[in-house]
């Protein structure tokens, strides 16, 4: 899709729907009393322009809340995906520190083997942490529930 015909994030089907409803339903609804005020002898087409115009501002009110709706579902994903990378960051910081004090060990296999065990420790807590995120080639599993 060119940026040209791309459409913003907040206009997908399940945020439309509802406003295309109320558009039709409040049309529909000032149709009926119409046809009721046109066998009361009043004309039509007096109030067709009346009838588009609830159905118009209704509708955008209905967008309105939609758009808000989206922003704050934003907002509330970006300080859990923010508040799940400070976590992390901590952790690794923590993991980081352990393999560098194993550094000054003169037994190269136990340094190897604090080394190995940091490490599988931060691919288990990557993976409980962020399961989508983590290729399946480091966890070993499908990053995609079965």
């Amino acid at each position: 899709m060119t940026p040209a015909t791309a459409r913003p994030a907040w206009l997908t089907p399940d945020r439309i729907a509802p406003v295309i409803v109320m558009f039709v339903g409040l049309f529909a609804i000032t149709y009926v009393f119409n046809a009721a005020f046109d066998r009361m002898g009043v004309n039509p087409a007096s109030t067709l322009f009346n009838n588009f115009s609830i159905g118009y501002f209704g509708a955008a009110i209905i967008l309105y809340y939609q758009i808000q709706a989206y922003r704050k579902q934003r907002t509330v994903r970006a300080a859990e995906k923010a508040e799940l990378i400070a976590e992390l960051n901590k952790y690794m910081r923590g993991e980081l520190a352990a393999i560098g004090s194993s550094a000054a060990l003169e037994d190269r296999g136990e340094l190897l083997r604090r080394i190995e065990e940091a490490m599988s420790r931060i691919e288990a807590r990557l993976a409980n942490s962020a399961p989508a995120a983590v290729p399946a080639k480091i966890t070993g599993r499908s990053p995609m529930p079965g």
